[in-house]
């Protein structure tokens, strides 16, 4: 599909209110991608031996509430991704929203509803608009529905106006800019909260994990800063706290960063204890992303990106400076160079002295994103001077923010509580 933050994303979900084009949009959507499309609704037929229709004149609504739940639950579940074209009504089940984000990217097909009732106005198989087929009726509906789909899509796509083909390719170019993990979609909607963990031991792990717990409204993804724990030399033990930190927090996505004494690290790690410590927390299938320190040996990171590759790990390659602030083309080359090594999310940190400074970080993220479409980024502006850049990341191009919940990690980081307000109010 391209070059970055298209792999490995699972099925594509398709979804709207009805009218919207999510079956139209869909055929052609697979045909350009050589997918399976699957019609939920059509399955439901199939396997129902009747119509929609059929099913809410005989049986009513509710009944068709849970057929579409046990369908959606059936077709996320299929190894072979698929275009999956989702009912209008899909949303008012969370479970059918967790199910699919989950295993798939969910794209919401939003129409007008002028548009939507010139669509289907001859349409006679619309139970929910039986008795009356109106604007009036389809915006009520619609209304009523917005928020939710709003909440449940990574992407959005207006339709009006727009024939199949149009839409297609513009759902195809979007998904070039996202990098799935999990349910959340980096690059899509506002920037993402992530909270490191830096225990040094079990008993502080399982500390931080209970205040996470309790903070989970507002964080989106940890990251396990594995030099901050005592026995990292230890790939054994590693393991074991990784295992009780995925059995707390099963549904979390989790990055696994050991940072180096000359990247702001806690303890130093030979090369080759380094390797086999990423190898084999890869190959446990615990972690959803891996940081690897873009200055390290080349052939190390080449190693390392290839294995987490072929595990479907995604892969940050991170450059942090704690002194300066490098001019604006050697920060955009070093995001390039991240890219070009294999990241999924190049990610650069740096240390202001001034305010120009700042909007250096800011401009160089900018043409990475806008004029070089290098895809999801992470950057920041440490330090109290760079604390706007740990808010504004949506603006210019970086998709995960880093906030404190007991301590930071880096300077400059907000506690995670008052920075999930202010992204509240910054992007709704």
């Amino acid at each position: 599909m391209g070059k970055h933050g298209s792999e490995n994303v699972g099925h594509i979900v398709l979804m709207g209110f009805m009218g919207s084009g999510k079956t139209t949009v869909g055929a052609t959507l697979a045909n350009s991608l050589s997918m399976q499309q699957v019609d939920v609704d059509q399955a439901i037929e199939e396997k129902a031996g009747m119509s929609i229709g059929d099913i809410f004149q005989l049986y009513g609504e509710e009944t068709f509430r849970e057929m579409e739940k046990e369908m959606v639950a059936h077709l996320s579940k299929q190894e072979e991704p698929s275009v999956i074209c989702s009912g209008g009504g899909v949303v008012l089940h969370p479970e059918n929203v967790a199910a699919l984000q989950k295993t798939g990217t969910v794209v919401w097909l939003k129409a007008s509803p002028e548009e939507i009732y010139h669509r289907i106005k001859e349409d006679t198989g619309r139970p929910l608009l039986k008795d009356s087929m109106n604007v009036e009726k389809i915006t009520s509906m619609l209304n009523g529905r917005l928020p939710l789909y709003e909440k449940a899509a990574h992407l959005l796509v207006e339709t009006d106006g727009k024939n199949t083909e149009t839409i297609s390719q513009e759902i195809i170019e979007k998904m070039k800019t996202i990098v799935k993990v999990k349910h959340l979609a980096l690059g899509s909607g506002r920037p993402k909260i992530c909270v490191p963990m830096m225990g040094t031991n079990q008993a502080e792990l399982e500390s931080e994990l209970v205040t996470i717990k309790m903070l989970s409204h507002a964080i989106d993804l940890i990251e396990w800063r594995v030099d901050f724990f005592r026995r990292a030399d230890k790939p054994g033990e590693v393991i074991d706290a990784l295992t009780f930190i995925r059995d707390q927090l099963p549904e979390m996505p989790l990055l696994f960063t050991f940072r180096t004494l000359a990247e702001g690290g806690e303890q130093e790690i030979s090369i080759e204890d380094y390797k086999k410590l990423y190898e084999k927390v890869i190959a446990s299938k615990m972690v959803d992303l891996v940081d690897l320190e873009m200055f390290l040996d080349t052939a190390l990171v080449n190693s390392l990106v290839k294995t987490a590759k072929k595990a479907g790990c995604k892969v940050v390659i991170s450059n942090h400076d704690f002194h300066k602030t490098p001019v604006v083309d050697e920060m955009v080359n070093q995001l390039q160079e991240a890219r070009e090594l294999g990241a999924d999310l190049p990610k650069m940190a740096v240390m202001p002295t001034d305010a120009a400074d700042v909007l250096a970080l800011q401009e160089a993220t900018r043409i990475a994103n806008e004029e070089l479409h290098l895809g999801p980024l992470i950057t920041m502006s440490m330090g109290p001077l760079g604390m706007i850049s740990r808010i504004s990341g949506q603006l210019f191009g970086s998709c995960v923010t880093f906030g404190a919940a007991t301590v930071t990690s880096a300077p400059g980081q907000i506690p995670v509580e008052d920075l999930y307000h202010i992204l509240d109010v910054l992007h709704g």
